[in-house]
């Protein structure tokens, strides 16, 4: 049987949720606790933006390489593929071809000896659901992660925009302070 309190939780989870629901046609399943991360994993999480971001940087890299016929055309071809030649010429600019995405965004499965990456996304979706979860279980428990975080990117237009989409005033999406592109 569900303590009174877990009751109460729940029901205050449910007070919350937008009218507009959070996505269309999906229904959720509701846990009256925030999903538990140990300090371990907390700790890889923070430094893993700064890894992907260099990954990032890596991969980008070879794409322009491979396009200057420096390394395999297979690359660049694969990556270009299905994809109009204008925005193919324009994403090869010199003014923007190093530029690298302000939001990586890895969706993570769980595994019993870590995790794995399914994939790293750069477009911000889920941001609002994710402000919206910590936002709501941050009133039963001030240690959520989120709860504690500072605008730290180093755009104030980013921390406005990242601020309405996350509907917190201080949200900080990465564990590593955006201080722009990486210089070499």
């Amino acid at each position: 049987m569900i303590a009174e309190v877990e009751i109460e939780k729940l029901a205050a989870i449910r007070a919350a949720l937008p009218k507009e629901g959070l996505f269309a046609e999906k229904d959720w399943l509701i846990s009256p606790n925030p999903f538990p991360i140990e300090k371990k994993f907390l700790a890889e999480l923070e430094q893993l933006g700064h890894r992907l971001l260099i990954f990032q940087r890596a991969c980008n890299q070879l794409y322009q390489l491979s396009v200057k016929g420096k390394q395999p055309a297979w690359v660049a071809h694969y990556l270009d593929a299905g994809k109009p030649p204008e925005l193919i010429e324009f994403s090869r600019r010199k003014k923007i071809r190093d530029d690298l995405p302000r939001i990586i965004r890895p969706d993570l499965i769980l595994t019993e000896s870590g995790y794995i990456i399914a994939e790293i996304d750069s477009v911000p979706g889920g941001i609002g659901l994710t402000g919206w979860l910590n936002q709501t279980y941050s009133v039963f428990d001030n240690e959520i992660v989120a709860a504690r975080m500072e605008c730290s990117m180093g755009s104030e237009l980013f921390c406005r925009m990242a601020a309405t989409l996350l509907f917190l005033r201080k949200p900080r999406l990465t564990g590593r302070k955006w201080n722009g592109p990486p210089r070499d």
